[in-house]
């Protein structure tokens, strides 16, 4: 039998669609293929006998509302989908410091992450502050300074592990798609976790911006802002996926 048997492709298919159980899905492949060797020996070619079979998503997705979905697949499923979250998460937060940066030249590190009016320092305190960024007039200039760097810098370095993370997950995603490994979890559930999780956090981002703003002042403003921004943008893109899968018919997103 050469790899390019309709009825062999067409079980390969049916195969990466179908739920449930090994056992389960093993059954509902012998009882396909019994068909379709039936039909041609009736005499209808390999292909006739394919397309009269139905679509291998609409037979998985028949078969599979009945079919329980085994616990392992579930839980691994839920760690990759917590991991795309925390890698997308982390190339955000990446994003929201190369926004910082961008502030930082345009409006200065006191609007970044200067500290609110009310805000002192010791001597000693100032003294550090000024050791860790020279050259600055004063003690709130210079921890607004040291602390933007702070957060450039880390946020960028999360960003590189966020990528790096991405890279991972896109290698075991590849890895699984080769051995034809199914998803145990409906398309929609990634994208409308994805947008609960980047709502929120833009929501109370863009909260705490507003809190500044409260202050009358824009010190520090900068930090949230930057955050909300990315948050929301990373919001809209999981919601225009969810959008795809919600508008897809019931048989393709099973």
């Amino acid at each position: 039998m050469t790899g390019d048997d309709p009825i062999e492709a067409y079980l390969d298919d049916l195969f990466v669609h179908l739920r449930g159980s090994p056992r389960a899905i093993r059954r509902v492949l012998t009882e396909a293929e019994g068909h379709l060797r039936d039909a041609v020996e009736a005499g209808a070619t390999p292909d006739e006998a394919v397309v009269r079979f139905g679509e291998a998503r609409q037979v998985a997705a028949r078969c599979s509302e009945q079919a329980a979905v085994p616990l392992p697949a579930i839980l691994r499923e839920l760690a990759l989908l917590v991991g795309l979250l925390v890698a997308v998460g982390a190339v955000a937060v990446g994003v929201s410091g190369a926004l910082s940066v961008g502030m930082d030249a345009a409006f200065g590190a006191t609007f970044v992450a200067g500290d609110q009016p009310t805000v002192t320092y010791t001597a000693d305190r100032c003294a550090e502050y000024h050791d860790l960024a020279p050259g600055q007039a004063t003690c709130a200039r210079a921890a607004a300074r040291h602390h933007t760097d702070e957060i450039e810098v880390t946020r960028v370095a999360t960003g590189v592990l966020g990528i790096a993370l991405l890279g991972a997950l896109f290698w075991v995603r590849r890895r699984s798609t080769a051995k034809r490994v199914r998803s145990a979890l409906p398309p929609a559930m990634r994208s409308t976790v994805g947008v609960t999780v980047f709502g929120v956090a833009a929501l109370a981002l863009a909260a705490q911006s507003l809190q500044d703003f409260g202050w009358g002042t824009t010190n520090g403003l900068g930090q949230w802002l930057s955050a909300a921004i990315v948050s929301v943008i990373v919001a809209g893109g999981f919601a225009f996926v969810l959008l795809r899968d919600l508008r897809r018919p019931p048989s393709a997103t099973s």
